[in-house]
């Protein structure tokens, strides 16, 4: 609790983000911790055991399964991936999702508030007996560690269809992830685009198909023609400050 400020903030973060359909819950605990290392007085200390960075990640990591699950409820769009199968098992009992599951199904819903609160005050009393076990994990070196990782990590991969398209998948996936990380690509990004991709290239084609192929078609929709104007307000607004950053850094003096 002596950093109760970056738990509540990781908290908020997390269920604000988690609250997003599609892709909330899975970025949800990497903006957590990038905040938390951005307004850190010692930002070079993260990922050195600064436990800031545990808590930012965890907090939003925890309170975007909150976030998720009212999306899910309301909507019947899932935030994540704990609440697609809960959808799923909705869907195995013939309870459909939608706006009016709330209404029809008011049992089912706080069965599963109160189910959310019971669930945290058990995992308060097994985490706080757990944590001393699970912290051993982390004396664990490197060279044991890693090796085990992988080898999980592929079996998951190949039990998933029983071909060898999952651990090449994660292979190439692995190798990907690597090239990222080596050159400074912001990894919330990477994730959004893999989980939008294909719906940003489905909605795209259904535009085109609607507009008949004319460009100016969206300024005809005032709703899509102020998010496509947020939209290109928001990349020329980053463009600008990465711009006016570099232009404030100073230049290293010349060496004789």
């Amino acid at each position: 609790m002596r950093h109760w400020g970056t738990l509540l903030r990781g908290a908020g973060i997390g269920a604000l983000i988690g609250a997003v359909p599609g892709v909330g819950s899975s970025i949800a605990n990497l903006r957590s911790y990038s905040e938390a290392k951005r307004t850190a007085a010692d930002p070079e200390s993260f990922g050195k055991g600064n436990p800031q960075g545990v808590i930012a990640a965890e907090s939003a990591n925890s309170s975007s399964e909150g976030g998720a699950m009212a999306t899910m409820l309301a909507l019947a769009i899932p935030g994540g991936g704990a609440t697609a199968i809960l959808l799923a098992a909705f869907a195995m009992h013939n309870v459909v999702g939608g706006p009016n599951f709330i209404a029809q199904n008011k049992d089912v819903v706080y069965a599963i508030i109160l189910s959310n609160f019971a669930q945290a005050v058990l995992l308060l009393v097994l985490g706080a007996g757990f944590v001393f076990v699970a912290s051993s994990i982390v004396r664990v070196p490197l060279r044991f560690l890693v090796p085990v990782v992988l080898v999980m990590a592929t079996l998951g991969a190949y039990a998933i269809d029983g071909s060898m398209a999952g651990p090449i998948t994660l292979f190439i996936a692995s190798l990907v992830g690597w090239v990222l990380a080596r050159y400074g690509y912001p990894i919330p990004a990477v994730v959004v685009g893999i989980l939008l991709g294909r719906m940003l290239e489905t909605e795209a084609l259904r535009s085109w198909q609607v507009s008949g192929g004319d460009p100016l078609y969206i300024l005809e929709r005032p709703v899509a023609a102020v998010a496509f104007v947020l939209m290109l307000g928001t990349l020329a607004l980053t463009a600008w400050r990465r711009r006016r950053a570099r232009r404030t850094i100073p230049a290293a003096p010349r060496t004789a």
